[in-house]
């Protein structure tokens, strides 16, 4: 063997063991934030031609500090964001955080914003997004056709197909911001007929969710066609979900008590709408489980919902089983909420549900069980690489009252 050849391969191979070593290290690291003022920020990204990522928040924002823990920190995250962005962050209460939050109207944390080295906003999300919604929104803000800043010189443009006033506007939404313009100029361009179709039905759908709408009424009053144009099923549930978030809404500013109840579900019943007993029965839900404390018959209406309309949505299923967990005590409805969580189990394989049957398998007594499905609760979160140790003190409960049980 030439010792010289020799020489140079095992030369060869330590450098490139070296340069795949680092350049996996460099995938594998979190997203590199750049701490300066907001004039060396804007300096750093017009000298390198990117465009700024801001991590807009607080420090009291739960979801904020979610995503610098779990998200910012995850490897193909960063790999990205730091190859595409000149990444920084500023606390929306403190130092420049104030006078940017005015600038680029910043409402609710964490808001995501993607700037130009002159200080001009190209896109915006708001609220907490995992690895792959944050590198799909990056994906977007680098597209000068469908970012924020592109949509809106479309619209000014004046393009208004239905496709795209639904996307434009759903991005407004999502960053909190007026839809009105919007909208008004698409309806102003369709007649009344035409609002039966599809790509009309689904803006309706999304946006025209005031039961005193133009649109809703119109498809209250025109139910069957619609019906058989989308399904029963979702022409209902638009229907119902409407009236409930509006009487929602006054349960949350305290406009409804115990004894003005019933009036408003009377005057759900004289809407016209052929379903208005899942209309309320969404209301019983949350009225007799926070303000009017029977859980009994808080179940009674989700099992309506489930049993009679249909629903099915595992996260809700699991949603009204944790409510009954928490605010029921007697077993006949905890039993039931034990139903609802499998049913949500039997679509989707989820750490969060099995320690909602967990819990309350141990609410009902059945230990054995319960610490059984903690275990798997415990053992599922450790193999997506997710939190478990509230699972973890749960199940130390668990184990402890089995054995102090007589």
């Amino acid at each position: 063997m030439n010792f010289r050849t020799s020489k140079l391969s095992i030369i060869a191979l330590v450098v490139g063991l070296s340069m795949g070593l680092s350049s996996l290290q460099a995938q594998e690291a979190p997203i590199n934030f750049f701490h300066g003022t907001w004039a060396e920020v804007l300096a750093k990204a017009k000298a390198e031609k990117k465009l700024i990522f801001m991590d807009a928040f607080t420090t009291w924002c739960g979801p904020c500090k979610k995503m610098s823990a779990q998200t910012f920190t995850n490897g193909q995250v960063g790999a990205y964001f730091n190859d595409k962005f000149i990444n920084t962050k500023f606390d929306m209460e403190a130092g420049e955080g104030p006078q940017l939050a005015a600038q680029y109207a910043v409402k609710a944390y964490p808001t995501l914003l993607w700037i130009d080295g002159d200080g001009n906003l190209t896109h915006a999300s708001v609220g907490y997004q995992d690895p792959g919604r944050l590198l799909a929104n990056a994906a977007v803000a680098i597209d000068p056709v469908h970012n924020l800043s592109g949509m809106n010189k479309r619209f000014q443009g004046g393009e208004l197909s239905a496709d795209f006033i639904l996307e434009y506007a759903t991005m407004l939404a999502d960053g909190y911001q007026s839809t009105d313009e919007v909208l008004g100029k698409y309806w102003a361009s369709q007649t009344d007929t035409m609002w039966v179709k599809a790509s009309n039905w689904k803006l309706i759908q999304k946006f025209e969710t005031q039961p005193n709408s133009l649109k809703y009424v119109y498809v209250n009053k025109h139910n069957v066609k619609f019906a058989s144009l989308y399904g029963q099923k979702e022409v209902y549930d638009y229907l119902a979900n409407a009236q409930f978030e509006q009487l929602l809404g006054k349960m949350r500013t305290g406009a409804i008590n115990a004894t003005n109840y019933q009036p408003e579900l009377e005057a759900i019943r004289k809407s016209g709408i052929p379903n208005p007993e899942q209309a309320i029965a969404q209301a019983d839900i949350l009225f007799y489980t926070y303000l009017d404390k029977k859980p009994a018959k808080a179940a009674d209406a989700a099992g309506i919902l489930i049993d009679k309309y249909g629903l099915n949505d595992p996260y809700q299923l699991n949603q009204y089983a944790w409510m009954a967990f928490e605010n029921a005590t007697d077993k006949p409805t905890l039993v039931k909420a034990i139903g609802w969580v499998e049913k949500a189990l039997a679509q989707l394989s989820s750490h969060a549900f099995l320690d909602t049957k967990a819990c309350l398998l141990m609410k009902t007594g059945d230990l054995k069980k319960a610490i059984a499905t903690e275990e798997e609760a415990i053992k599922l979160a450790t193999q997506y690489d997710e939190p478990s140790d509230t699972y973890k003190t749960k199940l130390a409960e668990m184990k402890k009252l089995l054995q102090t049980k007589p």
